[in-house]
């Protein structure tokens, strides 16, 4: 009995017993993307997912880096209040590295007034 290439490797993969293991041709459940986060911005959007109704695939952790002030702080700060209006029943979790953010910044958009967010800092 010869076995092709495929069921070869899906005997490997039944013999590891590695429930998080499967050929990419049967999807990659962590790496395919179905559903996007808008950011609020068509352009963001479609730099990000190639789609003016597109933006941040939602099974991912993004982080957002560049130059020391080009307002990185000021546009994730716009997204996430974008994200939870349009998400009441939704959350943010922000990491912030630079210490850029202030708590005005915060309260000036009215992110602490939603019950369900929480930022956390670094």
């Amino acid at each position: 009995m010869t076995l092709d290439a495929n069921d070869f490797l899906k005997d490997i993969i039944k013999t590891t017993g590695n429930e998080y293991a499967n050929l990419v041709e049967d999807g990659v459940e962590s790496g395919d993307v179905e559903h996007f986060i808008d950011t609020g911005s068509y352009i963001f959007n479609a730099m990000l997912s190639g789609s003016l109704k597109g933006g941040l695939p939602q099974n991912k952790i993004t982080a957002l880096a560049g130059e020391s002030a080009t307002g990185k702080t000021f546009f994730l700060m716009g997204m996430c209040k974008h994200f939870l209006d349009a998400n009441p029943e939704g959350g943010v979790v922000y990491f912030e590295s630079e210490s850029a953010i202030t708590k005005k910044m915060i309260t000036d958009r009215n992110l602490l007034q939603q019950k369900r967010s929480q930022i956390l800092f670094k």
